[in-house]
């Protein structure tokens, strides 16, 4: 008797051949669009949670999906309403339970609401990192996060980061923030360092 269910060895890459944590969408399935770390070749399919911790390198999202053209900018006052509710932050409730402690940090991200399994069900918005440790960091937005999951970009100088994580707790924080807790799964692909002085090779990747 064959399976229904889907695979879970993953595929490999037809441009390299190495393994990736990814296979086909099925029909009630939304395809995200990866692309393999090592050689830039492109898969449309979805992402094999059991693989996620291990491969998880060896795939990025597309920065299509991570487009802020559409994606509402955040307020002006975005910044200061953020630091000053959470640097008065006495309630125990902020304090989850953390593996690592957490650096206060100001880091512009462009995230995405995951499911359960990792699929894509929001839409695009941009944010704002106002802590980081080795294993999450409280992520900020002007809308509330209501997703199981959530993917980041980070854009850190020349560098972009993307991250995957669970959100853990999700909330209002006043003014206009919400807050949520994101428990950190994998790093996706390697860093990828932007040209910094070179426009007419930036504009053309």
């Amino acid at each position: 008797m064959v399976s229904s269910s889907p695979p879970t060895s993953g595929i490999h890459c037809q441009g390299c051949g190495q393994r990736l944590p990814l296979r086909m969408s099925g029909p009630a399935e939304v395809a995200t669009l990866w692309e393999c770390a090592a050689c830039g070749t492109a898969f449309a399919g979805v992402l094999v949670p059991k693989l996620a911790g291990s491969f998880a390198k060896s795939v990025r999202l597309a920065q299509l999906h991570f487009d802020v053209e559409h994606a509402e900018p955040l307020p002006d006052s975005f910044r200061t309403d953020v630091l000053e509710p959470i640097a008065k932050q006495r309630n125990p409730e902020f304090h989850e339970q953390r593996r690592s402690p957490r650096e206060a940090r100001q880091l512009d991200i462009v995230a995405i609401g995951l499911d359960a399994n990792f699929m894509l069900v929001g839409p695009t918005c941009r944010g704002l990192v106002v802590n980081l440790s080795s294993h999450g960091m409280l992520l900020t937005t002007a809308v509330r996060l209501t997703s199981a999951a959530v993917a980041v970009q980070i854009q850190a100088g020349n560098e972009t980061i993307q991250l995957l994580g669970k959100i853990v707790w999700s909330r209002d924080l006043g003014r206009g923030c919400y807050g949520a807790g994101v428990d950190f799964v994998a790093r996706l692909g390697k860093v990828v360092v932007a040209p910094v002085d070179t426009p007419a090779s930036s504009a053309s990747e």
